[in-house]
């Protein structure tokens, strides 16, 4: 059946498709980049959805293509497209792939410090090249000590717990 998702990757689509033609509309100029934004965030959708259904290298396939320079008007536009391959790759477990995708993110987004899903896919990529647990557990005895409150007081810091002990296959430790 059609989904919520589905309905806003087709609107998406046909903005896409029609803003182009709305040349009386008085939105010439912009309108060209206004349909390149459109045209690119329903193929990052499409990518997202794919993810959603565990269809990963398909969904790498769409960010990849999210990339194609008719989408992309300022070399930010290349951030978002960078950041979903690097949730892929985190999914499946390939941190350095991940890590190399979130830097290109970064760069493109221009960001000046790394986040903290940034710091920990470092870890994880470290972890990922010698095996070596305990450099994960040590970065996360240094996530929760830098936190400014108890980390049971935040589902995201509880989340990211959970996601670094399983990627150690620790399961029973992050409950």
């Amino acid at each position: 059946g059609v989904t919520s998702m589905n309905l806003t990757v087709i609107r998406l689509l046909i903005l896409a498709l029609l803003l182009p033609l709305c040349t009386s509309c008085g939105y010439a100029k912009s309108d060209n980049r206004t349909a390149q934004i459109f045209s690119q965030s329903a193929v990052i959708r499409e990518g997202m959805v794919l993810a959603e259904r565990e269809r990963f290298e398909e969904s790498l396939l769409k960010f990849d293509e999210a990339l194609d320079p008719k989408y992309i008007g300022k070399e930010s536009d290349k951030s978002y497209p960078h950041h979903n391959k690097a949730r892929v790759y985190r999914v499946l477990g390939k941190y350095s792939l991940a890590l190399k995708e979130s830097e290109l993110s970064n760069q493109y987004a221009n960001k000046k410090s790394p986040s903290n899903y940034h710091l920990e896919l470092e870890v994880l990529a470290r972890y990922e090249s010698t095996g070596d647990k305990q450099l994960v557990l040590d970065y996360i005895d240094q996530y929760i000590k830098s936190r400014k409150f108890p980390v049971m007081q935040s589902m995201w810091a509880v989340a990211t717990l959970i996601r670094l002990y399983d990627a150690i296959g620790e399961y029973d430790k992050g409950i």
